[in-house]
This record gives C-alpha cells, structure tokens and sequence, in this order.
C-alpha cells in the first residue's frame, strides 16, 4: 500500500504550494497546511500499553508506518527511519539534477522562523515533520500519557549530508556524534517522548 505521505504530499499537491515568486512565508505556511492535511488522513489507534505500540511498530502497523513507512525503534523510544518518504516526490522539482534555489530559501526561511530546527533538508520536510508532530500527539498508549516528539537528526540518501536538530538534542541529551552513529545509512531521527513512563 503505498504510503499517505507520497498520496498526500505527492508533487502535484506541493507544486500548489512551492511556487516560485510567492513569498516564503506564505509557502511556509502553506507547508504547514499540506501537512495538518495529512495527518487529518491518518488512522489513529489506541494501544494498550508501550510494549503493544513497539510490538505494532515492528509489524509495520502503528500511525507511523502509515505516515512515512519502515522505521526502527531504539532503545525503546528512538525512531530511525530507513528511507526518506518525500526523497522521490521532490525529485520531481529538480532541474539539471539540483533543487531549485528558492526551495532552499525555503527551508533557510523556516530555519530563521524556528531557531535550533536545523534538521531539514527540503521544503517537503517541514510538511512531514509537522504531519509527524500531528501523528505523535494524536497517539493513544495507555500508561504513557501525551506522547511528543523530538527531531533529532536527517540524512539526504543523495549526499550522505547529515543535519542535526540542535533543540532536539539537546532536549534530550545527545551528542552529534551518538545521533550521526544511529543516523549512518538511514534516512531520519526523531525520539518519542512520554510524558508518563511505565515499567518496560
């Protein structure tokens, strides 16, 4: 099944929203829009405990596998996505093998806006990210009270460049150098965040 993410945010439906001479701050939030968009497509759930939300993930069928496909838990609480859900779509807007350029005043736009946010690569993320924040609070775990999320690190499968969430981690305690480790060869980190903890 393909995932929501690509129907949603395919790039037809970010072409409405990526236009060249609008200001960036009006695609900013536009992106923001695209991606409350598609969490509002998304199943919720409800689990019965963190090891019933794990035990779902690894089977591929909790709201996150839906969202942006195949992931890893770590240590309980830290996702690595293995691959980039928006990798393809925003292929689709290169010209001569590069982004446009005002795709990356986009992104240094919304860096300026949300100060420590580093951790985007492309205008696609900031709509992921936001649909992903959606996702995460609308998650229901029993034992684990409201549940957010941390941006930690992503990395471009074109370049191998690596750009860290530098609110993130220090959110949560951990080094470039820890985040580039778990990050190496996959696509994105991000860490789930329990208000509540229960016994593991």
């Amino acid at each position: 099944m393909p995932l929501l993410l690509a129907q949603v945010l395919n790039a037809e439906a970010l072409g409405d929203v990526l236009v060249q001479g609008r200001p960036v701050e009006d695609i900013v939030e536009g992106l923001f829009n695209k991606g409350s968009e598609l969490a509002g497509s998304l199943s919720v759930r409800s689990y019965a405990g963190w090891e019933e939300f794990k035990r779902a993930h690894a089977q591929g069928t909790t709201e996150l596998v839906q969202l942006e496909g195949e992931s890893n838990l770590v240590d309980s609480d830290v996702v690595v996505l293995v691959r980039c859900p928006m990798a393809e779509e925003m292929k689709k807007f290169n010209v001569d093998g590069q982004s446009p350029a005002f795709h990356k005043e986009i992104v240094e736009k919304y860096k300026e806006q949300n100060p420590g946010s580093n951790a985007i690569l492309h205008p696609g993320c900031i709509a992921h990210q936001v649909a992903r924040q959606i996702a995460v609070m609308q998650m229901s775990v029993q034992g684990s009270g409201a549940i957010n999320y941390y941006q930690l690190a992503c990395r471009s499968g074109a370049t191998g460049k690596v750009v860290f969430d530098d609110n993130g981690l220090e959110a949560v305690g951990m080094t470039k150098e820890q985040a580039q480790a778990l990050v190496e060869n996959q696509a994105c980190l991000y860490v789930l965040v329990r208000n509540r903890q229960e016994e593991r």
